[in-house]
């Protein structure tokens, strides 16, 4: 019984690497070194812990096969790039193997205790940051001084948290009341921090679980999505002045004017290149995605390197943020397509199952969740959650067949695919 404990506190690990490399540098002053063990450590142990003689290879296993190659066919015909990138992105595509081989059960559990314990220490770094730099022009806390980007990906780690309650409904009712505290606590400081399309996509995930749950289980999911979109207004509200400002950027960036005279600009690489006011981050990221569509006719089959977006871009420096548009530009059509491909496989493999068992229902609100985070904070060499839960489909798709057939027989399935029991019965 040991085992599974492990497996959920690796998957915990891995699941909960951003947060933990910006806690592990920020705290200990910690390097690279544990940034390698984060992501190697659960992908080695899980591996060996797996039953290698059950594995049945399925159509995820060979689209992320051919992904992988068309990826590595890129780097050998393009320009390698940054070796230290292409390093990150080797260990980061691994972890399609950490999913592949833990179950649901095993995953939800990984989220909730390690990713709860990570979302703990990082509500508390932020809130320390936020209180020090509540009127500081940067709007966005530096956590630890030194991190901007910190905020969104606890945040992200979070929606996940929020996602594998609403979806399970396991806790009795003074256990909801604590969690829903936590969750309107959490998600006040988040959206004090500026935090937007993370919290977003988490309400849209959680309300797809809602959707997907039996009427007990739907009935606590509103309560606890209630819970955070209070606590998101709570938090805008208090710190409603730099709230003002970015709602504005936000109208500045949909009907794009000139930039206002006197306002910080970005250099531009081109003289085609508009100029973007360096404080509106929507409009940065708005002119980042019409560059990676200017590019994209020109990657051809194989892309045009990794890292070529960066260099080619009217904004140098400047990544896609968009995980798609990214593989399309870089690594080209062939690896674009088959990360579609992938994707769309990852989706059919659990969505059909979600509305009567619980580790199916984690599954597909959570990779709709990361998916949404995908195409605005995307970047391949970096998306742990995307590759993680895709890996987790892979598994539940080999799982498929006989969980349903079980369901259809009206066995028990066990702690690790749970039945709606609000849903009509099995024929028996």
């Amino acid at each position: 019984m040991i085992e599974p404990a492990v497996r959920a506190g690796l998957f915990g690990v891995a699941i909960s690497a951003g947060p933990l490399m910006v806690l592990g540098h920020g705290l200990l002053s910690l390097g690279a070194i544990f940034t390698g063990v984060v992501l190697v450590v659960p992908v080695i142990v899980l591996a060996a812990l797996a039953t290698w003689g059950e594995f049945r290879p399925n159509v995820c296993d060979g689209l992320f096969a051919a992904f992988v190659s068309a990826v590595a066919l890129s780097h050998v015909l393009n320009s390698a790039g940054d070796v230290k990138e292409s390093a990150l992105l080797l260990m980061t595509l691994a972890l399609y193997v950490a999913g592949r081989v833990t179950s649901g059960c095993e995953a939800r559990a990984g989220v909730v205790v390690v990713g709860g314990a990570v979302i703990a220490a990082g509500v508390t770094a932020t809130a320390i940051a936020l209180v020090g730099q509540w009127s500081a022009p940067h709007g966005k806390p530096l956590v630890f001084g030194e991190f901007d980007a910190a905020p969104v990906q606890f945040a992200a780690l979070f929606g996940l948290a929020v996602i594998a309650v609403v979806t399970s409904g396991r806790l009795d009712r003074p256990g909801m009341a604590a969690f829903n505290l936590l969750v309107a606590l959490s998600a006040a400081v988040f959206a004090a921090s500026m935090v937007r399309f993370s919290l977003l996509a988490a309400v849209l995930a959680a309300s797809i679980g809602i959707l997907f749950s039996g009427r007990e289980e739907r009935r606590r999911g509103i309560l606890v999505v209630g819970a955070m979109v209070i606590g998101i207004v709570a938090g805008l509200v208090v710190r409603w002045d730099m709230a003002s400002i970015y709602a504005t950027h936000a109208l500045t960036a949909a009907h794009a004017p000139p930039v206002p005279s006197g306002a910080p600009v970005l250099l531009q690489a081109a003289d085609l290149c508009p100029k973007i006011d360096i404080d509106n981050s929507i409009e940065i990221r708005k002119q980042l995605l019409f560059e990676a569509l200017r590019l994209l006719p020109k990657a051809g089959l194989f892309g045009i390197g990794p890292g070529g977006f960066s260099a080619r871009s009217c904004l140098p420096g400047h990544e896609v943020h968009n995980t798609i548009l990214q593989v399309f530009v870089e690594f080209g059509w062939v690896a674009g397509v088959l990360l579609l491909a992938l994707l769309a496989a990852a989706w059919s493999s659990v969505s059909g199952l979600a509305r009567i068992m619980a580790d199916y229902r984690f599954a597909a609100c959570a990779l709709a969740f990361v998916m949404l985070l995908s195409l605005v904070h995307g970047r391949i060499s970096r998306d742990v959650l995307l590759m993680l839960m895709i890996g987790l489909t892979g598994h539940l798709r080999q799982a498929r067949a006989g969980n349903a057939e079980k369901w259809m027989l009206g066995e028990n399935i066990g702690p690790s695919v749970e039945s709606s029991a609000t849903l009509p019965g099995p024929p028996r």
